[in-house]
C-alpha cells in the first residue's frame, strides 16, 4: 500500500518527453490573419498586447482575445486567427518563414497586436490519456485569474529573450515552453466544463488513489480486484468509475504505463531488459519482450537501437 502521494502529473509528463518551441513571435499592424492547417502537434496562441480573433473548425464562433488571454489547440485543429474576422488571411507558413528570414510581414506604424505562438510535441509512441483526453481546446479568456497573470507574464519572458538573443536563448525558450504546457493544464481552463479525462481522474479521490496505486508500485500484481479494494469499491463500480474517467479500463492502463515505462528506461537508461522487466512486474526478459512487441509492434532491441536519436523538434 501506497504511504506517500507521488505526482504523478510530473512522471507522466517526464515519460512522453515534451517540448515545446516557438514558430512565431511578432507585432501586428491591422489589417492581418493568418491560417493554419491542421497539424499532429498541440498548437498555442498568447496575446502579449491588444486583441485579435480566433476560430478553430470545431468552435461555433470566434473568440475574441485580449492581452493575457491564451488558447490552446490540444489537437492541433485548423484555425484561422486575425486582427478581424473579416480581414483577408495568408498561410502561416508564410508569415512563419518571412519571420524567421528577420522579414516579418504586418508591420506598420501602428501596432494593433502582439501575438506569440507555438507548438508542443511529444514522443509519438507515448499515446498517453493525460493527451488523448484533453478537449479540443483549452483557453482562458478575459479572466482575472492568477493562473492567467503566470502565463502572460511567462510569455513576456519569451518574448524578452526572443528579443535579445542572448547565448543559449534556444534552448532556455524550449524549457519555459515546457513550463508554459504545465501551468496551462494547472490552469481552470483545463478542466472547465470537464467531467472525464485524465485531469479529472487526478481531481477524483478515488480514482487518484487508484492511479497512486499503479504509479507508486508499478511492479506489483494489481489486478481490477485489489485496485477496487484500495479504493473501498466493488470490482463493476471502481471498473466503470475508471472507464468513464480515463477512457480506458483500469488494466488497460496498467500495462499502457508498464509499456511507456519500458520505453522511457530503453531510451534513458543502461539496464538490461532482465532488470526493466523486474522493476515493470514481468517474470522475464521474454515475458516483457511479448507484452512489448504486442504493444509497440517492435522488439525492445529493434527500439532501442534508434529512440536515443530520434527525438528531434523541428519548428
Amino acid at each position: 500500500m501506497p504511504t506517500t502521494d507521488i505526482d504523478i502529473l510530473s512522471q507522466v509528463l517526464r515519460t512522453i518527453r515534451l517540448r515545446g518551441s516557438i514558430f512565431f513571435c511578432s507585432k501586428l499592424s491591422a489589417p492581418w490573419g493568418m491560417t493554419l492547417t491542421t497539424t499532429e502537434h498541440p498548437r498555442f496562441h498568447i496575446v502579449l498586447e491588444g486583441s485579435c480573433w480566433l476560430q478553430a473548425e470545431d468552435m461555433a464562433e470566434p473568440v475574441h482575445m485580449h492581452a493575457g488571454d491564451f488558447v490552446l489547440l490540444t489537437h492541433g485543429s485548423a484555425h484561422w486567427i486575425a486582427d478581424d474576422p473579416n480581414s483577408d488571411r495568408i498561410a502561416s507558413e508564410t508569415a512563419a518563414a518571412a519571420y524567421q528570414n528577420g522579414k516579418p510581414l504586418f508591420s506598420g506604424s501602428k501596432v494593433s497586436t502582439r501575438l506569440l505562438c507555438g507548438r508542443f510535441h511529444f514522443d509519438s509512441r507515448s499515446q498517453h490519456p493525460l493527451i488523448t483526453t484533453l478537449p479540443s481546446n483549452i483557453r482562458t479568456i478575459n479572466v482575472e485569474k492568477i493562473e492567467r497573470n503566470w502565463l502572460h507574464q511567462t510569455a513576456l519572458l519569451i518574448n524578452e529573450e526572443l528579443e535579445q538573443r542572448r547565448a543559449g536563448v534556444d534552448v532556455l525558450i524550449d524549457r519555459i515552453c515546457e513550463t508554459l504546457f504545465v501551468q496551462i493544464l494547472r490552469s481552470d481552463g483545463a478542466l472547465q466544463h470537464k467531467q472525464s479525462g485524465f485531469l479529472a481522474a487526478l481531481h477524483d479521490p478515488i480514482i487518484s488513489r487508484a492511479l497512486q496505486c499503479i504509479h507508486n508500485r508499478l511492479s506489483h500484481e494489481w489486478t481490477v480486484e485489489n485496485l477496487a479494494a484500495q479504493c473501498n469499491l466493488s470490482r463493476s463500480a471502481f471498473a466503470s468509475r475508471f472507464q468513464q474517467k480515463i477512457g480506458i479500463a483500469p488494466i488497460a492502463y496498467l500495462t499502457l504505463w508498464r509499456m511507456q515505462n519500458a520505453l522511457r528506461m530503453l531510451r534513458d537508461t543502461p539496464l538490461s531488459l532482465a532488470q526493466i522487466a523486474d522493476h515493470l512486474g514481468y517474470s522475464s526478459d521474454m515475458a516483457l519482450s511479448k507484452a512489448f512487441k504486442r504493444f509497440y509492434d517492435d522488439t525492445p532491441g529493434g527500439i532501442r537501437k534508434t529512440l536515443r536519436s530520434e527525438f528531434h523538434l523541428t519548428p
